[in-house]
């Protein structure tokens, strides 16, 4: 086995399944990580925390592994990926390599293809199901002392939650994925608040609303783990935002820990900072303030609020829905940027319309654009759409092209799109071919 059967082989039973499932089911009706329950607990020997929240979880994934890094060695499972499947898995900052992955894949096979034997009635094993159970499985060969895990849109439905983890952090809870975890956020909150488990002893939780918190609170009660609240327990403060970053200070524990900065775009990472600084500030033995500080100032997190051009500026991130847009408006008023123009590509069935509506009162032209990937449909009408809802745009296919028509007039872009959008003009930049399209890029 190499690598890209690995990656078919994590999909594969979710592929085998696809023709049958209701495509608009919630993933209560649809995902059973029961089934891999026993596989990824038998793995779960090292320390763990898992991440959960509807924006900034991998953000706050990021910036916990890299101040716990500070002390130990830490493994780290995000998702999605944008370019290679590998940047998922990572131990002390360096991607799985794909002959490692490969082993951990093959290693498991048997064990996953018994249970698929087993399966009737269109249930699946979930891809994040095999891809947390080849990710611990590596940590452990790697021996990382302490592991990092993303979930994925939810928790209690989620296979990633099925990993032990003693502390769970809660980043702001809103209305998205309605479809697969419920019509608003106090519904969501009700799915993400199992990522508090009995396991679990600490948990933290963002800026949420009443309900939200009450929500958690009740979870956190129930399961006998002591909830540390934003604003009562830790908080950040003074946020200042510039094109090199954000700037901040950060309180946790009634101790003021200084200044911080991160080369993150945007006030809420500094939440998100002061989110993970909590966490790590519980979990390290020894908090090295002036060392994580260090480590932070150079943190990477390409795709989110992600300025990948200064002349013209050009921002790009994975927002797809009318909430993500207060960030994205929220940083551009403070980076003095107007006038821009915003290229949207969101799929059909997602959010496109409230995404134009937040945006068009901010940009000078919406640009529509699609991605290569063939599961996902861009159509016109999107456009009609937008028209039926007085607003302006034209539909140009294909992100590079839309975005070399954004910036030919030299005013400021914003890309605003689903991951496969957003992972083609990060696969350009890596190859540096931005250049090319944008006409020079510093």
């Amino acid at each position: 086995m190499d690598a890209r059967e690995a990656e078919d082989y994590i999909y594969s039973s979710y592929a085998e399944a696809a023709a049958g499932l209701k495509y608009s089911g919630r993933d209560s009706s649809k995902r059973h990580p029961e089934l891999t329950e026993g596989i990824i607990r038998s793995l779960s020997g090292t320390p763990a925390l898992c991440v959960t929240g509807s924006k900034g979880k991998g953000s706050v994934s990021v910036m916990i592994s890299e101040a716990l890094r500070s002390e130990m060695s830490v493994g780290l499972m995000t998702s999605p990926h944008l370019v290679r499947f590998t940047e998922r898995i990572r131990a002390d900052g360096a991607e799985i390599p794909g002959d490692d992955l490969a082993h951990c894949v093959e290693t498991l096979k048997p064990a996953f293809d018994r249970i698929q034997a087993g399966l009737d009635g269109g249930r699946y094993i979930s891809p994040m199901g095999i891809q947390t159970a080849a990710a611990l499985m590596w940590f452990r060969e790697r021996g990382t002392d302490f592991n990092v895990l993303e979930c994925g849109k939810g928790a209690q439905y989620d296979d990633v939650n099925n990993a032990i983890h003693t502390r769970a952090v809660i980043n702001t809870v809103f209305a998205e994925h309605t479809r697969e975890l419920g019509a608003d956020a106090e519904e969501i909150a009700m799915d993400k608040c199992h990522v508090i488990t009995a396991d679990t002893r600490t948990a933290w939780t963002a800026p949420q609303t009443e309900k939200v918190l009450g929500i958690l609170a009740e979870r956190a009660d129930r399961m006998g783990a002591e909830l540390k609240i934003w604003g009562e327990d830790f908080s950040s403060e003074d946020a200042k935002v510039s094109e090199s970053g954000t700037e901040f200070s950060v309180t946790v524990g009634g101790e003021g820990l200084g200044r911080f900065r991160v080369p993150l775009l945007g006030a809420f990472q500094a939440r998100n900072c002061a989110l993970a600084l909590a966490a790590a500030h519980d979990i390290l033995r020894h908090f090295d303030r002036d060392r994580i500080e260090s480590i932070l100032s150079s943190v990477s997190w390409p795709g989110r609020m992600d300025l990948i051009s200064r002349d013209p500026a050009i921002i790009m991130d994975n927002c797809i829905n009318r909430a993500s847009c207060s960030e994205v408006r929220s940083v551009l008023r403070e980076l003095g940027i107007s006038g821009a123009t915003a290229v949207i590509g969101i799929p059909d069935d997602k959010d496109f319309l409230g995404v134009a509506q937040e945006m068009a009162p901010v940009c000078r032209r919406i640009v529509l654009t699609s991605s290569d990937n063939p599961h996902y449909r861009f159509t016109d009408m999107q456009t009609s759409a937008l028209a039926a809802a007085g607003i302006e745009s034209e539909r140009i296919p294909g992100s590079a092209a839309a975005l070399a028509s954004a910036a030919a007039d030299g005013h400021p872009v914003v890309i605003l799109g689903t991951t496969s959008v957003i992972s083609e003009i990060q696969a350009l930049r890596e190859k540096g071919m931005l250049a090319h399209i944008i006409g020079g890029i510093d």
